[in-house]
């Protein structure tokens, strides 16, 4: 089961898209609030969660959260880049931290 937390308008493409999957990643809530602190340009964070989410992720407009039953870190990642809409891909885990402003490094 899929399941898409936020829409965006059809005509819509951000610069950059900030893939993550997770699976009962305790940190997941954390890491998409750092995320909005420290990106500054035109993006949208993608994550999968694969398998049962363990905590709730705050609600974003920039934000699409999409719920797997269990299929692995590689399946998860490559339904994010499918489901993205970005020109550009940044994968991340849910564990790491970003310097601001690193999406408008890119060209």
């Amino acid at each position: 089961m899929v399941r898409v937390k936020t829409r965006f308008p059809d005509n819509y493409m951000p610069k950059t898209s900030v893939l993550i999957a997770a699976r009962n990643e305790r940190h997941l809530p954390r890491m998409v609030v750092h995320l909005h602190e420290r990106l500054t340009g035109d993006y949208e964070i993608v994550v999968v969660q694969d398998g049962e989410p363990i905590q709730p992720i705050p609600n974003h407009p920039r934000l699409r959260v999409f719920n797997r039953e269990y299929s692995g870190l590689k399946p998860s990642i490559n339904f994010a880049a499918a489901q993205a809409l970005g020109k550009y891909l940044l994968k991340l885990d849910a564990h790491c931290a970003i310097s601001e402003g690193i999406d408008e490094i890119l060209p």
